[in-house]
Formats: structure tokens, C-alpha cells, sequence
């Protein structure tokens, strides 16, 4: 069938279906038309953004952006707050009375409610479900959207877009006010972001500024970053530093080039370098200066930076060299004090020897021997002490050995007749533990010398000194001589020898004596000793 065939009535059918088609691909074209428009928007926007870190130009831009999209005329973007209060940050197209009226919702406030659900809104104005005031009601809003802001699921802002004219936000122009959304989401947290970031470094700026050390960055040869101190201790500022004609080994003294030249070679190698040393620099009026540095190697524009702290020791140096100088002035006078007390026992000790000898009975010649004794062990403390590096204490192995064989020797006991055994920790003791331990040890010795070992006969005398676990100091002196007669009471003795023993132990070392007198007698004495550093 030809057209010429067609009935009227099918004819206007077909005019009708033609024309029907014809509006469905207009309206696809349309549509297409808007995406496109969309897109272009959103990708200008994208742009735009990109260039600006400002957060309220990002919010007009984004507001600008949303109307243009929408077809609407007014809009804001409120913050949210820690407590979820929502206050206005921008705002485009809005009488200042409104914006007055609605720059601030409280957490428990119903718009605040609806805007954390998370949810968009796009409803008339009068149909939100919340109470308008007479300036809200006054501006005669029709459509509105409501778009949350998230950030990980959390509400951070929200963007209004309103209209006076238009009753509904079109369909087109959601997601992409959606979109907008988002992108003033990203805008927020950039700029919380940039926020924080520009508060520390202010804060690291002004801790390096206060800091009484000097701080810099050294890059080429340049100082990219220097201090108020730093400019305090050389005298040079930036500038100066960074002129070309300046070299920063400017500021070593000679000696201490080598030993930066030195770092920088073992650098570069690989070397494990120390973090801190010492060097001498000169500032700007040649003045030197001892200087202790604790230095970084940082990446820093494509290549390695120095970062370094530097402190000036000058003062303190001189201090510990006068510290040192009169240390050595008091340990000669210490040592001279020593010598000469131990030279003054020694006159003492030669005056009883002559005078013993106009002694004419045994029991005085006796008496004689045992004050030389007490002397001699007194003054060979005072040796020790001259001939120690420390002179706070004496090594008391050293002092036992040689305070045993001067006791036989006093008494001309060959160790073919007595063994003397010793077996003695590694022990320092203070002077004033020493004394009292020698003055014992001396009337221990010198009672079994005398007393254990009659016509001549052979035996052992025992020592041991030692220290336990807890920092007691336990002191036995044992021989296998006679011992003592039955029912002998040691402690009320009228011996000057064994009372002064107890008195020493008890009253002076604040310690405890015990006496056995079983095959042959042993003593032994415990104390604590609390006046010296007692290292094994």
C-alpha cells in the first residue's frame, strides 16, 4: 500500500506516532544536553577547586555551582561541630535577617536532627516537618535540598539550596548536588587538614625560634633553615650564611675542619657515624667556641640535608677544667695528709722501740710490742690510702696480706712453724671501716701468736673475709691451736687486748662477735658497711 492508498485516519496516526517519537528523542537529547551540562559543571568545579585552598572560597564555589545546576537562587553550607551544633559557613542569595535567623541550629534542635540522619532531603520548603519563624516564613521559600555532608559515615556539614520560585528540585540536578556534596566534604577535610598541618608547624617553627640551643638545616652548603640562637652564638644571619661568597667550615676553628671533613668522608662510604660530638667553632668576631652537636641526615629535595643541634659548652668546659685542676690539688693535699700521718705513727712506733728498750721486765716489753702493733696497723691503713688511686678506700685483700705478715714478723714466726691461710673477697673499704677492721684483726693475730701455740709448737691461723649476698661483711679468725681454758669468760677479760675487740665491734662497727673454743678458737665478727661502696 502507497501513500496515495492511505486513508486520512492513518495518516494522522502515523503524524501522531512521528510526532510522538520525534518528542521522546528530544527529551533523550535533553537529557543528554543536561548531563553533558552537568558533567562540564562538575568538571569546572573539580578544577577550580583544585587551585584554591581557602576554605570559604571552595564554599562559594561550590554554592555557585549548586545553584547553577539546580535552577535554584539561594543556598549555604553549615558546619557541624563536635557537639553536632550546626552553624553557617556561607551563604549566597539570602537576606541578612534570614541569615541571621537561621545561622545557628542546636544539636537538639529539630533541623539539626534531620540533617544527621545522613539522609538528602529534597521537599517544599514548608513541607520539612519543622516550625518556621515570621522572618523564615517572610522569605517565601518554595523547593529546598538538604544534602549531609559524610565523612566515614559521619555528618561534618550540610548544603541548602532553596528557591523562591521553583517548586521542586528537578531529578537531573540531585546527583549532582550529591556530588557537590562530596567534593565540599573532601574540601573540609583538606582544609582541617591544611589547618592542623600549618598549626604544627608553627608550633615546631616557634619551638625551633625559643629553643636555647642553636638549630639548623644545612643543603649545598646553604643554611636553609638557622634560629634566633644560632644567630646569637656566631653573629650571622641568613643572609649571611646563605651569601655566596660564605662557606659554613667559616665557622670551625682549624683543628675542627679535619674532624667534619672526616664525618663527611666516613658519610659517604656508609660509615655508622656517632649522632653527637664535639668541635670548635669561631663566631663572626673570631671568638671560639666549644661546641656539642647532635646531628641528623635527612632527605630533603631530592637529596641528603644536615640537621643538626648545636649547644655551646665553652663555659662548661672551663668549669670541669677548674673542677679538675682543684680536684688534683686536693687529692695531692689528701695524699700528703696520708703520707704524713703515716710518717707521724712511724716516729711514734721508733719512740716506743727506744723506748722499750730501757724496759727491764718481759711484761712491759710486751706492753711496748703491742701499742707498736696497734700503731703500725693504724699507720699501714694511712699507706694504702697514699698509695691508691681512690682515696676514699683501701683494697682490703691487699691490707689483710701485708697487716698478717707484719704481725709475723713482729713476733719473728717463721710460716715453717705457723701456716697463715687466707681467703679474702676483693673488697674496698673506707677509711673509717679499715681502721677498726685492722685494729681487730691486729689483736686476733697477735692472741694466736702468743697464746695457741706454746713451745714452739706448729700450727695454721686462718682468715676469711667476705661479703654476703645481703652486704653483710663477715670477718673469721680461726687457728687449731690450745684455745682458751674451760669457763674463760672472753668478754669480761682484763685484757686490754680482747675488751678493746668487743668495744670495736659492738660500739664502733655496730656489729655482733661470736667465740668458739673448740679445737682451737674461732672468732667471727658480722657488720655492715654503710660508709663505702663495696665492689667485688
Amino acid at each position: 500500500m502507497n501513500d496515495r492508498d492511505k486513508t486520512k485516519d492513518q495518516l494522522i496516526n502515523e503524524l501522531a506516532e512521528l510526532r510522538k517519537q520525534f518528542e521522546e528523542i528530544k527529551a533523550v537529547a535533553s537529557k543528554y544536553k543536561q548531563s553533558e551540562i552537568l558533567f562540564k559543571a562538575q568538571c569546572d568545579l573539580g578544577i577550580s577547586l583544585s587551585l584554591i585552598h581557602e576554605l570559604k572560597e571552595t564554599l562559594r564555589l561550590c554554592i555557585d555551582s549548586a545553584i547553577s545546576i539546580s535552577g535554584m537562587d539561594c543556598g549555604g553550607v553549615y558546619l557541624v561541630d563536635d557537639s553536632g551544633n550546626l552553624d553557617m559557613a556561607f551563604h549566597i542569595g539570602l537576606p541578612p535577617a534570614f541569615v541571621k535567623s537561621s545561622s545557628h541550629y542546636d544539636a537538639d534542635s529539630a533541623s539539626a536532627r534531620l540533617v544527621m540522619t545522613g539522609n538528602p532531603i529534597y521537599s517544599k520548603h514548608h513541607e520539612l516537618g519543622i516550625s518556621l519563624d515570621k522572618t523564615r516564613e517572610k522569605e517565601h521559600l518554595k523547593a529546598i535540598a538538604v544534602v549531609p555532608v559524610l565523612h566515614k559515615d559521619k555528618v561534618i556539614a550540610c548544603l541548602n539550596i532553596a528557591s523562591h520560585t521553583v517548586d521542586e528540585v528537578p531529578d537531573y540536578a540531585r546527583t549532582a548536588l550529591e556530588a557537590i556534596a562530596s567534593q565540599i566534604g573532601n574540601s573540609i577535610i583538606r582544609s582541617k587538614m591544611e589547618e592542623a598541618l600549618k598549626q604544627s608547624e608553627a608550633q615546631y617553627r616557634n619551638l625551633i625560634e625559643q629553643s636555647n640551643d642553636a638549630i639548623y638545616l644545612l643543603y649545598d652548603n646553604k643554611f636553609e633553615i638557622i634560629n634566633r640562637r644560632f644567630t646569637e652564638m656566631f653573629g650571622y644571619t641568613k643572609t649571611e650564611t646563605n651569601a655566596p661568597d660564605f662557606d659554613f667550615k667559616q665557622l670551625l676553628a682549624p683543628e675542627s675542619i679535619s674532624i667534619i671533613n672526616e664525618r663527611i668522608r666516613r658519610d659517604k662510604k656508609g660509615q655508622k657515624l656517632k649522632p653527637v660530638y664535639e668541635f670548635t667553632a669561631i663566631d663572626k668576631e673570631e671568638n671560639r667556641l666549644i661546641c656539642e652537636t647532635s646531628v641528623t641526615y635527612v632527605d630533603y629535595k631530592g637529596g641528603k640535608a644536615t640537621q643538626g643541634i648545636l649547644r655551646d659548652i665553652t663555659g662548661r668546659k672551663k668549669a670541669e677544667e677548674q673542677i679538675k685542676v682543684s680536684l688534683k690539688e686536693k687529692e695531692l693535699l689528701i695524699r700528703e695528709l696520708y703520707h704524713r700521718t703515716k710518717n707521724n705513727m712511724q716516729v711514734i712506733s721508733a719512740m716506743l722501740t727506744l723506748q722499750s728498750s730501757y724496759a727491764n721486765d718481759e711484761n712491759t716489753l710486751s706492753m711496748f710490742k703491742e701499742m707498736q702493733n696497734r700503731i703500725q696497723s693504724m699507720a699501714l691503713v694511712h699507706q694504702k690510702l697514699y698509695q691508691s688511686q681512690n682515696l676514699s678506700s683501701i683494697n682490703i685483700k691487699e691490707y689483710i696480706n701485708d697487716l698478717a705478715a707484719l704481725s709475723m714478723q713482729s713476733y719473728k714466726t717463721s710460716t715453717n712453724e705457723i701456716s697463715l691461710i687466707l681467703n679474702i673477697d676483693n673488697i674496698f673499704l673506707s677509711i673509717d671501716t679499715a681502721i677498726p677492721c685492722g685494729l681487730i684483726l691486729n689483736e686476733l693475730i697477735s692472741n694466736s701468736l702468743k697464746y695457741a701455740f706454746p713451745d714452739k709448737a706448729k700450727g695454721e691461723i686462718r682468715i676469711h673475709f667476705h661479703k654476703t649476698k645481703r652486704g653483710d661483711i663477715e670477718l673469721e679468725l680461726s687457728d687449731n691451736g690450745v684455745g682458751f681454758p674451760d669457763n674463760f669468760d672472753l668478754r669480761h677479760s682484763k685484757t686490754l687486748g680482747l675488751q678493746s675487740i668487743f668495744a670495736i665491734v659492738e660500739h664502733q662497727l655496730q656489729g655482733k662477735i661470736k667465740y668458739e673454743t673448740k679445737n682451737g678458737t674461732v672468732c667471727r665478727i658480722k657488720f655492715k658497711e654503710s660508709l663505702a661502696d663495696l665492689t667485688d
